[in-house]
């Protein structure tokens, strides 16, 4: 049963503004050579303390960036040939609001046994599912701000990980007979482990290897974002997280009993936690699909959580109630909703 909603209406020009922002802060000093980032202009990797910390030591400052800047940042397309799977939300916020984070209730939290930090106390993480070459996927976590880099290479090396390689002013940890790989910089850590599968599906190695991917592409200037996430991201009224999905005929459809033909390019979603809502949009190839899908929804509803749906130029909007509680409950997933309408 659907309730009624006093819901914020969207508003493209802000979001536009936001993402405008991610280009040009998020990406700032990428051209640079030798270790990739320049760390005058990425403020939000301020480098980290060297010493070690102590019940004593002040708690290190960890910048709230916007979700959808952490994901313009990693967000990169190694192989366009890949669907789009991803997200970013506050697993520390999710742990305050609600005592469960999505991580904990996934196989990726095989990757946490060899950490000094737990799963619900990192303040903003971003997930990259991927299925080629094969099933794999990456976590880059924002250190929680007792945590100092250090502690991580540290606890690693008393794991029996090895520093295999530098890569853009991050080390590559890694132990060939464990689960998980991990590049540590200066207040992120990226990991290399499966999220929705067991880690048998995905060697040491490729791991390792998607680990070096997303830290390389991240030091180029292209986002990774098609023309229609952007739109999507646009039109999105953006809260606590940023789901993407990236419509493949193999998996789900994303406007439930629509021909495959008809399907919209992505569809993403971002939920306000305390509120337990949750906004969606679904960007298609053209305006006149997009209107004639919306007709189709207006007429016959949707039978999911999703309300006040609109349309605009080639993209659909809506609005429902969230049931995180509910979604975050299944352990396959790597967001707090699906755009599923």
């Amino acid at each position: 049963m659907t309730r009624d909603l006093d819901l914020p209406t969207f508003s493209r020009r802000r979001v536009l503004q936001t993402i405008g922002t991610a280009s040009a802060s998020g990406l700032a000093g990428c051209a640079s050579s030798g270790t990739g980032t320049d760390e005058s202009t990425e403020t939000f990797d301020s480098p980290e303390p060297t010493a070690e910390p102590t019940e004593t030591s002040e708690r290190r400052e960890v910048q709230d960036i916007p979700v959808e800047e952490f994901v313009a940042i990693w967000f990169t397309e190694v192989n366009p040939e890949d669907n789009a799977f991803a997200g970013s939300f506050s697993p520390q916020q999710l742990r305050t609001e609600i005592s469960e984070t999505l991580t904990e209730g996934s196989y990726g939290k095989v990757a946490y046994e060899d950490l000094p930090y737990a799963p619900g106390d990192v303040p903003q993480t971003f997930i990259r599912d991927m299925n080629i070459p094969v099933h794999s996927s990456i976590k880059v976590d924002q250190l929680p701000a007792t945590t100092p880099s250090e502690q991580v290479t540290s606890t690693l090396a008393e794991n029996d990980y090895e520093q295999v390689q530098d890569v853009e002013g991050y080390s590559i940890y890694r132990n060939p007979s464990a689960d998980a790989v991990y590049g540590v910089g200066s207040g992120r850590v990226v990991i290399g482990v499966n999220y929705n599968e067991p880690a048998r599906y995905a060697r040491n190695s490729q791991h390792q290897k998607d680990v070096v991917a997303r830290i390389e592409e991240r030091s180029q200037t292209d986002s990774g974002f098609t023309t229609s996430m952007e739109d999507a991201i646009a039109a999105l009224e953006i809260h606590d997280s940023l789901g993407i999905w990236e419509y493949d005929s193999d998996d789900a459809d994303l406007v439930d009993g629509l021909d495959p033909e008809y399907q919209p390019d992505v569809g993403m979603t971002s939920v306000d936690i305390d509120a337990d809502i949750q906004y969606g949009s679904w960007a298609f190839e053209d305006e006149n699909l997009a209107e004639w899908v919306h007709a189709d929804l207006q007429e016959g509803g949707s039978p999911y959580e999703w309300e006040r749906i609109t349309q605009s130029d080639n993209v659909i909007t809506a609005a429902g109630e969230a049931r995180v509680k509910y979604h975050i409950n299944e352990p396959t997933s790597l967001n707090l909703s699906f755009p599923k309408i």
